[in-house]
C-alpha cells in the first residue's frame, strides 16, 4: 500500500494504492582513527519508489549530512550539525512536483558516559513546504547495552521528544 508509509498526507485517496516498490539506502561515515579532536562526516541517502500509478506519487528521496567534531578518546563527545531534506515525487495544488517536502537543521550531541552507556540529543527546526507544519524539535535520550551471554547482546534506549509547531493544528 503506497499510502501506508507516505510522509505526506496523500491526496491519492484509497483507490489504486497497491504497488510494488524499489527501496535503497546508503549511510557513510568518515572518521579519522587517531587524535583527541577528530572531525566526523556522515552522509545518508534513502530512496523509496513505488511502481504503480497513482501510488508512485508517494515515492521519495531523503538526503542527509552530519558534519561534526569528536572530542576525547576513551570517553567521547560528538558535537554535530545535522541537515536532512525530503524530496517527494508528488506535487501539490501549486506545483506538479517533485517537491521538497521539508528540510531540517539541527544541533546534535552524543556523549559516551560509560563504555556501554551513551547520552544523545538534539535541537533544531524542521521547515515544511506547508508552513503550518513547521516546527521546533527537541529530543534527548539515553542508550546502552551489554552482553547477556557470549552470543546474546542486549541493546536499549529511552528517549523523549517534543515537537512545537509554529502554528496550531
Amino acid at each position: 500500500n503506497a499510502l501506508a508509509g507516505s510522509p505526506a498526507d496523500p491526496a491519492l485517496g484509497g483507490a489504486g494504492s497497491a504497488s510494488g516498490l524499489v527501496q535503497g539506502s546508503a549511510w557513510l561515515r568518515f572518521l579519522p582513527v587517531t587524535g583527541p579532536f577528530r572531525p566526523s562526516l556522515e552522509g545518508e541517502l534513502r530512496a523509496l519508489g513505488y511502481t504503480s500509478s497513482p501510488g508512485g506519487d508517494a515515492s521519495y528521496l531523503l538526503v542527509g549530512a552530519r558534519p561534526g567534531l569528536i572530542l576525547g578518546s576513551a570517553r567521547t563527545l560528538l558535537l554535530a550539525y545535522h541537515y536532512e531534506g525530503l524530496l517527494l515525487a508528488a506535487g501539490d495544488r501549486y506545483d506538479p512536483g517533485p517537491l521538497w517536502f521539508y528540510d531540517t537543521h539541527r544541533a546534535e550531541l552524543e556523549a559516551s558516559l560509560l563504555p556501554s552507556l551513551t547520552l544523545f540529543g538534539g535541537i533544531g527546526r524542521r521547515a515544511f513546504r506547508e508552513a503550518g507544519r513547521t516546527r521546533t524539535e527537541v529530543d534527548l535520550g539515553l542508550g546502552g547495552g551489554g552482553a547477556l551471554s557470549r552470543h546474546v547482546q542486549l541493546l536499549g534506549a529511552l528517549t523523549g521528544r517534543r515537537h512545537d509547531a509554529f502554528k496550531a493544528a
